[in-house]
């Protein structure tokens, strides 16, 4: 399995325990969260833990880079180290090498091809009876039998160490309490993260954490961030807009006006019009929800929800370009 590129996973003992937990006994596991949360990076390392279970191994798939889901059979094959058959088509030669092998397929960026993992994976479940799948994406397959793992932000602590550890300048004992600042203003997501400790090159810490009011804006590629695929938080960002449909990208715009926590009379109240009725919200919020954009609170008596920063700045920028809200 070819984890290179994965950095080491910082923190995450509680979700680690978990799909390893999940993996003794489920044939798919799949991972949620929203762009830059980590759930690749989680997905490698829990693979990395487990693969001597499996006689015949581990092997990832990584689909970011892929935009044509009929190229799935295919890319499957690569990743397995299968050529060409003529005469058989890929998904033959993919099911034909699975069949009776006891292996772990790790499926990571499934969100943009949703539909043809699914019917993908399901066929796989059915004819590899000892394969097991664990995948990542931004909304679940929803797959007989799946297991879904929502992957949230790092904890402070785990935040602050994966910033220090990645960060460009070493950061003295006195400015440790300033980074534990800039990691809960970029709420504790780990892409986040890495790139403002990366951007420490060009800015001073002080600096950097005035402008966390624009986090996408001070974190935006350059020349002192890696170039990775996958590591533009914005880009990745607008990918998850990508796969909304037309009134889920409105209701996300709309919604980035609650600066914290909302319900669903809030967001009736003040994202509804003659576009997305009041009616219509409860339902588009759900997909927003799938999609990993808005989080449920748990443990609240009345159902809430909130967005993170991240994701509400990219709404608010949608929301001025667009004009405003249903009011303006």
């Amino acid at each position: 399995m070819d984890g290179s590129s994965e950095t080491a996973l910082v923190g995450r003992c509680r979700e680690l325990d978990e799909v390893l937990r999940l993996l003794e006994s489920a044939r798919l596991v799949t991972l949620t969260g929203a762009a830059g949360i980590g759930k690749s990076r989680l997905a490698v390392r829990a693979a990395q833990l487990v693969r001597e279970r499996f006689p015949d191994g581990a092997r990832l798939v990584r689909l970011s880079r892929v935009h044509d889901p009929r190229l799935l059979p295919q890319i499957m094959a690569e990743a397995l180290g299968l050529g060409e058959d003529p005469g058989r088509s890929w998904d033959e030669v993919v099911l034909g090498h699975l069949a009776g092998r006891r292996m772990l397929l790790i499926v990571d960026a499934c969100e943009h091809l949703v539909t043809a993992c699914a019917d993908f994976v399901r066929t796989v479940l059915r004819v590899a009876p000892e394969v097991r799948v664990l995948a990542t994406g931004r909304r679940r397959l929803r797959v007989a039998g799946e297991h879904a793992l929502a992957v949230g932000p790092l904890e402070p602590d785990e935040a602050l160490g994966l910033f220090v550890s990645k960060a460009a300048v070493a950061i003295s004992a006195a400015d440790v309490e300033k980074v534990r600042t800039l990691c809960l203003r970029l709420e504790c997501v780990p892409l986040a993260i890495e790139l403002a400790a990366h951007r420490l090159r060009t800015l001073p810490l002080d600096d950097l954490l005035a402008r966390m009011h624009r986090p996408l804006d001070a974190l935006a590629e350059g020349p002192d961030v890696p170039s990775r695929p996958g590591r533009d938080l914005r880009a990745a960002i607008r990918r998850s807009h990508e796969l909304c449909t037309p009134a889920e990208r409105l209701l996300w715009a709309r919604l980035s006006v609650f600066a914290g926590e909302f319900d669903l009379d809030g967001a009736e109240a003040v994202c509804s019009d003659d576009d997305l009725p009041p009616d219509a919200i409860l339902g588009v919020l759900a997909g927003l929800v799938q999609n990993s954009i808005v989080i449920p609170e748990k443990d609240a008596r009345v159902p809430r929800f909130r967005m993170l920063h991240l994701i509400r700045e990219h709404g608010r920028e949608q929301l001025e370009e667009w004009g405003g809200g249903p009011d303006s």
